[in-house]
């Protein structure tokens, strides 16, 4: 599990940069942007995925501490 998690990130960070730089290469023009882009986006999904939602952890951190208080 650790090892698809961490795969995953590398792969969300690394879609995220190459899309940044290709972006920035061809200067944001409509017609060469688009691809990249939706490469930034799946990227950004695939850390973000990889990293996990960061309500969810606070949430059961709040619960079991609401619990052991009780």
């Amino acid at each position: 599990m650790t090892l698809a998690r961490w795969s995953t990130l590398a792969i969300g960070v690394g879609l995220t940069t190459l899309s940044f730089v290709r972006l920035v290469e061809v200067h944001n023009q409509i017609t060469f942007a688009a691809p990249w882009w939706w490469l930034g986006l799946i990227g950004i999904v695939a850390t973000v995925l990889a990293l996990g939602v960061p309500c969810s952890a606070r949430s059961r951190r709040g619960a079991a501490s609401r619990r052991a208080g009780s």
